[in-house]
């Protein structure tokens, strides 16, 4: 039998008794005794999402290469944070004429970069400050490359413009507002710890084609 919930009068001094009956023995529970123990202050608990130090880094009209490291992002060796990949996009900019080609680009890790053309993240809070180990590039010398594809891009190097529709203006409508990676709920994103980064390698041998590339992530300590 569930417990029972009772108001009445104590018959003597008319004073108002609120108790809940135990469910096997009637046993009052309430403000008697050894009771339930409840929050007696009336204080509530606010639970909220924590919200991690956000950079980007854009880079953009990036030509392709053979073997090239279109972007790399990096945190170094003795760095105090991780670095934790959120978003990331390639939009295929090429605008004049060119004979395209199919691009392949691959993600792998690597644990160093140098040389090449340095970029600034952006902080989305202009109070947040970002690690002085971290750096992104384009064009820069990998060091310890790894062998493990992480991810994978087909892309078209052939313009699009403001004509008839082709195959390419329909890619980068398409580029532009689904991101090249973004994290699954119940995943962890990529994420970089000290004396790790990832570089994006154009391997197809071929100089045509643009690309604008964004990087989204957060710094923990």
């Amino acid at each position: 039998m569930a417990g029972v919930y009772r108001q009445s009068f104590d018959d003597t001094s008319n004073a108002q008794e609120t108790e809940i009956l135990g469910g096997t023995d009637q046993t009052k529970i309430g403000n008697i005794g050894d009771r339930l123990k409840v929050d007696a202050s009336g204080t509530t608990t606010t639970t909220t999402e924590i919200e991690q130090p956000t950079f980007g880094v854009l880079l953009q009209n990036i030509a392709t290469a053979n073997n090239k490291s279109m972007f790399s992002l990096v945190n170094a060796s003795g760095s105090s944070v991780k670095l934790k990949l959120r978003e990331f996009r390639l939009i295929n900019t090429q605008n004049t004429p060119v004979t395209g080609v199919i691009v392949d680009i691959d993600m792998y890790r690597c644990t160093n970069h140098s040389a090449g053309t340095a970029y600034t993240p952006f902080a989305y809070d202009t109070t947040d400050t970002l690690s002085g180990s971290v750096t992104a590039r384009t064009g820069g010398t990998i060091t310890g490359e790894g062998t493990v594809v992480i991810r994978h891009w087909d892309m078209s190097s052939d313009e699009w413009g403001s004509g008839a529709q082709d195959v390419e203006s329909n890619d980068h409508m398409m580029q532009m507002v689904i991101p090249s990676y973004t994290v699954l709920p119940k995943t962890k994103p990529l994420t970089l710890n000290a004396n790790e980064g990832f570089t994006l390698k154009c391997v197809t041998n071929t100089t045509t084609g643009n690309f604008d590339i964004l990087c989204v992530f957060t710094q923990e300590t």
